[in-house]
């Protein structure tokens, strides 16, 4: 399973959800494998899979490979603009 290891891959937790919701991930990302955005969208019906270029998981772009001793730098700019409007449309397209 892409990503995974026992049991931890995409396909583990993607009965959890209801809804189809934006999932970001970034291409070179460590946290995840990247072959899970697209296992993703094959599990859950409405995903709407976007990579984002160097994007960590705390929502911030990077360049290179994130490091402990870089999040804290990290956390003090704010979250990418254009992901926070991407999710504040998809919200807006299903709520409104």
């Amino acid at each position: 399973m892409p990503g995974g290891g026992a049991g931890h891959g995409p396909g583990s937790t993607a009965h959890l959800r209801e809804g189809a919701g934006p999932a970001r991930l970034r291409p070179s990302g460590r946290q995840v494998d990247p072959a899970d955005l697209d296992v993703l969208a094959n599990l859950v019906p409405g995903a709407q899979p976007r990579r984002v270029p160097d994007l960590t998981h705390l929502l911030r772009r990077t360049d290179g490979p994130g490091t402990v001793f870089g999040y804290r730098k990290l956390l003090r700019r704010p979250v990418e603009e254009d992901l926070l409007t991407d999710i504040a449309r998809w919200l807006a397209e299903r709520l409104g």
